[in-house]
């Protein structure tokens, strides 16, 4: 997203709460003299946010530099510092979700390589990297120092199943992180690919992806569908959200209306739109004592989907209060899914809680 979107949590707030300057990314394409413009409301719009330099992207020849860099030199204080050109080979496809994953391999070895030589050839590299050590406002940054709470001391390692695959593949790496400080092991499984669950789990996460994309493969792979629902059943503890969520219920109909049968924990469908349904941040609050914390507890992520449920049975509990006058965080036995992608980092004890209450649950079974 842009540079201040998100408002209390965009990437300019982030910027003045580190004290840290901002590089500027700006797409050249089909303008010349207009880029000071651009670059001036960008320097303009909040003081506070330290404009340090500016990037031209997909810079279609010489000529072309020539006249962005004489505008925004003439008109704006930030430093130009270098340029890529406009090079088919330097895209990397999108989808309804955003850009491909790295795991999908969107560009080729010998693009990267392509890609490595230009940014190495037109960018300033030295400066830039002047600026990330307080060239710009004499104060080096400090790394490591920052104190993350949550952590805790267990004699034993609590075994987490995360989902892990071309389908499953939106995580936080500080959900991982913290779920590892707070004593978890992390096992990772493909519902695409194994046919049961990794031995001694003490719990399920299953993250965000692309379960439409392989709704057939999934429906197919009726082992791990029986696994994951009998492990719901037994009230085992299991956390899924967006994708993870849609994977727990009845199945997914996809825009063709074809229908893949799924886990079948929830009693509800999960229907694919052509256009967006939701896509921000969000603040959720616990609507009682739960898995990740206390009534009240803070909860933050984000919302980003193209699908839909058909409506959830409201004898099915809610978890937490969205603050929109939607409630949601559905939990069936000890199994909490849902469309928010929590992250743990803003409530470090949610994921101290959640490791907890699935050591003390295996822990009880055995």
């Amino acid at each position: 997203m842009g540079l201040f979107d998100g408002n209390e949590s965009s990437s300019a707030a982030l910027a003045k709460v580190l004290g840290l300057p901002v590089v500027l990314v700006v797409d050249a394409r089909s303008t010349a003299e207009s880029m000071a413009a651009v670059v001036k409301g960008f320097e303009t719009l909040d003081p506070e946010v330290q404009l340090a330099g500016v990037i031209f992207n997909r810079v279609g020849s010489a000529r072309h530099l020539e006249l962005l860099s004489n505008a925004v030199r003439q008109h704006c204080r930030a430093e130009i510092l270098g340029y890529l050109p406009r090079e088919v080979d330097f895209t990397i496809p999108d989808r309804h979700l955003g850009l491909h994953m790295g795991d999908d391999e969107p560009l080729s070895p010998a693009a990267i390589e392509q890609l490595a030589v230009a940014v190495t050839e037109h960018i300033d590299l030295e400066r830039l990297l002047n600026f990330s050590s307080g060239g710009v406002t004499g104060h080096p940054l400090s790394l490591g120092t920052a104190k993350v709470a949550g952590g805790v001391a267990v004699g034993k390692k609590v075994r987490i199943g995360v989902a892990r695959d071309r389908a499953f593949c939106f995580y936080y790496e500080d959900n991982l992180d913290l779920l590892r400080r707070a004593g978890a092991e992390i096992v990772e499984f493909s519902p695409l690919a194994d046919s049961k669950l990794p031995e001694n789990l003490a719990g399920i996460y299953l993250g965000g992806g692309y379960p439409e994309l392989y709704g057939e493969q999934l429906a197919n792979n009726r082992a791990m569908r029986d696994c994951i629902r009998a492990w719901s059943l037994a009230g085992k503890p299991l956390y899924a959200e967006c994708g993870g969520f849609m994977y727990l219920t009845e199945g997914i109909t996809n825009t063709e209306d074809r229908f893949f049968p799924l886990a079948g924990v929830y009693p509800v469908r999960a229907r694919m739109k052509k256009g967006r349904v939701a896509l921000g941040y969000r603040q959720a609050h616990l609507l009682g004592d739960s898995i990740f914390g206390h009534k009240g507890q803070a909860l933050r992520g984000h919302e980003f989907h193209y699908s839909e449920i058909e409506g959830m049975d409201g004898a099915v509990a809610r978890l937490y209060d969205l603050g929109d006058g939607r409630r949601e965080g559905y939990q069936i036995n000890n199994t909490i899914g849902g469309y928010l992608h929590l992250h743990f980092g803003f409530s470090p004890e949610a994921a101290t809680n959640f490791i907890r209450f699935c050591g003390a649950t295996a822990q009880a079974d055995n």
